[in-house]
């Protein structure tokens, strides 16, 4: 009989029971496909009948299973022989798991304490007294002769370029309360003796005061392909680019950089829906390589179209999904859309899972930005599932955030400061209070640079592509970054830019805040 969705069922009578599973393997092979048609929707739905019948589905990979520990370790349902000793080392996995991230947590508080009293400190914002001697500046230990660490003069603009210290060196300890407030007594036309403040003072007092200290820019520098293709799109009227775009595009096969250049000339040619319609194509080649979607996501983000990049990042993060970056960028792009609370569980999440080592302190960077989303959302936001000890918004005058789109690539982030004293992997912490985070040198970042009360004057904010393991998908590796003033509060402001570094130790201008004093301010 036929049915009112067209479909037709037939009943057959058996004489007797048939013994066997070839009827529910059926079943659940027609199931999957229905399901299929919407895999993004019905994805656990797809894993659960995967599981139950021993179907391979894109949620699901082939394991041999040896013994009682694999079952255990992949979660998966056992034979009857096995299930008590499966049982009982399931129980076991748990119970170590919730030690170690009750650890892992636990590390992550003391470094969010040590971030806390960064940000507490009273920093100098004088020039620094001994410029040839960063050292004893910063009563920083000689290393051990067994772990040496190679450290240029960071106030040193000449020179030969860093050297990759030969273990990771320590954090300078800032200075003391007494010598900043001694250094500054003299400095009552700058920023600092308006700016800076004790930790009793609560963040809006805080904000209050920065109102009527000053103003702090940002500006981009323009950064162009130089590939001849590029250089005749350039030079072509703005109504006559996408038509040389379809030209080149028939001569050859062409890669990700390509699309990437011709996107950022449209985009410079106000043709924002052009370029939009180029950047498409990056979606189209290779729907599975998360680092492809990824510049696309930091390309749709620079472009204000935060609604097209979620699902974008979506995908990456289904894909790599064992990335913290991952679940930052998802983060970054809900936010721009208001959506404040899947915002703060999506950092909340890289907080809470144990990461790869080459992660290292990306949880103290999602603090930062969980804290800070939490504390301007024009609706509150639910934190209750956050640990108390993390939930202290710290805004800063100066943010700037490096991240990249290649793994097992090293990128480094450099801030110099109107002291001429640059902020980088091997001296993250400078004598007016700014403050790098850890160097990662195993791929995407990110690195951010933090100064809670800057000083007048340019800061110069550079990048460096320092090397990477693997072959790059686009061509060069991408890199995003994002620049802020008054970071945390209801005054900040953001930029953000994505470039394209081509040889190895090149070092480019992304872009430069300017902090005026209040006199200077209009």
């Amino acid at each position: 009989m036929s049915g009112p969705d067209g479909r037709t069922t037939t009943e057959v009578a058996l004489p007797a029971p048939v013994e066997g599973s070839m009827a529910a393997w059926l079943w659940a092979h027609y199931q999957m496909a229905q399901l299929q048609a919407d895999p993004e929707r019905r994805r656990a739905a797809i894993s659960r009948l995967g599981v139950e019948f021993g179907l391979v589905t894109p949620q699901t990979s082939l394991i041999v299973l040896e013994n009682a520990s694999d079952y255990a370790r992949h979660g998966i349902a056992p034979p009857a022989e096995l299930r008590d000793e499966v049982a009982a080392l399931t129980r076991e996995l748990e119970k170590t798991k919730v030690q170690s991230q009750t650890a892992r947590l636990e590390r992550v508080a003391e470094q969010w304490r040590d971030r806390i009293t960064w940000w507490e400190t009273r920093f100098p914002k004088d020039a620094p007294r001994a410029r040839a001697k960063p050292v004893a500046a910063f009563a920083m230990p000689p290393p051990p002769a067994a772990s040496p660490v190679i450290v240029d003069d960071p106030t040193s603009m000449d020179g030969p370029a860093p050297q990759r210290s030969l273990a990771p060196a320590a954090r300078a300890a800032p200075p003391p309360m007494e010598m900043a407030a001694a250094a500054s007594a003299d400095e009552s036309t700058t920023l600092d003796s308006i700016q800076v403040t004790g930790s009793r003072m609560s963040d809006e007092e805080i904000a209050a005061m920065r109102a009527d200290a000053g103003v702090a820019t940002i500006s981009l520098q323009p950064w162009q392909p130089d590939s001849p293709v590029a250089r005749r799109l350039r030079a072509a009227a703005p109504d006559t680019v996408y038509a040389l775009y379809l030209d080149e595009r028939e001569r050859a096969t062409q890669g990700t950089a390509f699309y990437l250049d011709v996107a950022d000339i449209l985009f410079a040619k106000k043709q924002p829906e052009l370029a939009l319609r180029v950047l498409s194509n990056l979606a189209e080649m290779q729907l599975e390589d998360r680092h492809i979607l990824r510049v696309l996501g930091y390309r749709l983000m620079q472009a204000g179209r935060a609604d097209l990049a979620v699902p974008v990042l979506e995908r990456v993060l289904a894909i790599g999904g064992e990335e913290p970056q991952s679940y930052s960028d998802l983060a970054l792009a809900h936010a721009a859309l208001g959506h404040h609370q899947r915002a703060v569980d999506l950092l909340h999440e890289i907080v809470l899972r144990d990461w790869d080592g080459r992660f290292e302190d990306i949880e103290i960077t999602s603090l930062a930005e969980l804290n800070a989303l939490a504390a301007t959302a024009p609706v509150a936001v639910d934190t209750s599932r956050v640990d108390p000890r993390f939930l202290r918004n710290l805004p800063v005058g100066l943010r700037a955030v490096l991240s990249w789109d290649t793994d097992n690539s090293d990128m480094d982030l450099h801030v110099t400061d109107p002291n001429g004293e640059e902020a980088f992997y091997s001296h993250p912490d400078t004598y007016q209070g700014g403050r790098l985070s850890d160097d990662y040198t195993g791929g995407y970042g990110p690195e951010e640079f933090v100064l809670r009360d800057p000083k007048p004057g340019k800061y110069k904010v550079e990048a460096v592509y320092f090397g990477d393991d693997q072959q790059i998908v686009t061509g060069a590796p991408t890199l995003s970054l994002w620049l802020s003033t008054d970071f945390g509060t209801a005054r900040q402001q953001d930029q953000r830019v994505t470039v394209r570094l081509l040889e190895k130790k090149d070092k480019i201008l992304v872009g430069e805040f300017e902090v005026r004093a209040p006199s200077a301010a209009p």
